[in-house]
């Protein structure tokens, strides 16, 4: 049997764990775009020629030639779809990607609410209502707005495997989301059984003891705050990050410089 992920790095870390339990089947990751590893257009056509099964995310953007209708239309019932994974509102702030010398408000969630407290209050301030929980991150309206997004884009793209349900179920007990689009190990090992249970293969966790795989399937963490006013807003029961703090200074600090505010 011949599986092609094709997607972005949550394709990559399912494919990773599901060949880690199926030394026997042939399993290889394609990028859908350029800001994920081994995008290769024409790779990516023959791998998912030869494929007897395509596991991919659905694209929206109807201009795409690889958008999730056009993909349905090409390959039928070899195409298998699995949600394109982002929640907000989990983290106070969540950074896209590692820091750059400039922090834009579009790469950093959270970041639109940073902006304007740092506006309204300056530099000395926002960091003291920081420091001390006064400013209204509104995580649980984050977390709801996108966990609703992603259950409409999960019937709309055709998803035959959905995980929108187990986040809500465990997004208090476990920490599901790294970032608010790279899904903890825990999500990606239940992410590739539910493919494996699709498509007849076998699959058992990959653990922490198992030091290599574990570290295949876990993605980059960047600059991302879980805070103790965040475990206290969602009722987290997993600790709050210790260098919150500092973190979040960091961030402050960055954001304020790229707008110019005192």
């Amino acid at each position: 049997m011949k599986l092609v992920f094709y997607g972005n790095c949550q394709a990559q870390a399912a494919a990773r764990a599901l060949q880690s339990r199926n030394r026997h089947v042939s399993c290889d990751f394609a990028g859908n775009s350029e800001w994920v590893p081994q995008f290769d257009p024409e790779r990516s056509e023959r791998l998912m020629d030869e494929a007897d099964i395509i596991i991919t995310q659905p694209i929206m953007n109807m201009e795409r030639e690889d958008n999730h209708q056009a993909l349905c239309a090409r390959f039928g019932d070899r195409a298998i779809f699995t949600p394109y994974i982002f929640i907000d509102g989990l983290h106070s702030l969540s950074l896209a990607g590692a820091l750059r010398q400039k922090l834009a408000v579009e790469t950093l969630f959270g970041g639109d609410i940073l902006l304007d407290h740092l506006r309204r209050h300056g530099v000395k301030q926002t960091m003291w209502d920081f420091r001390t929980g006064k400013i209204d991150f509104r995580h649980q309206a984050r977390f709801d707005r996108t966990l609703a997004e992603m259950r409409r884009r999960e019937q709309v793209g055709n998803c035959k495997i959905r995980i929108a349900d187990e986040i809500e179920q465990m997004y208090r007990s476990s920490r599901v989301m790294l970032t608010h689009n790279h899904p903890s190990p825990d999500l990606i090992n239940i992410l590739a059984g539910k493919v494996a249970e699709h498509i007849g293969l076998d699959y058992s966790d990959v653990t922490p003891e198992e030091a290599h795989a574990y570290s295949l399937i876990t993605l980059p963490v960047f600059e991302t705050i879980v805070s103790p006013w965040c475990k206290e807003e969602l009722g987290l029961t997993y600790p709050y990050d210790l260098q919150w703090f500092f973190q979040g200074r960091d961030l402050i600090l960055k954001l304020a410089e790229t707008y110019e505010i005192d």
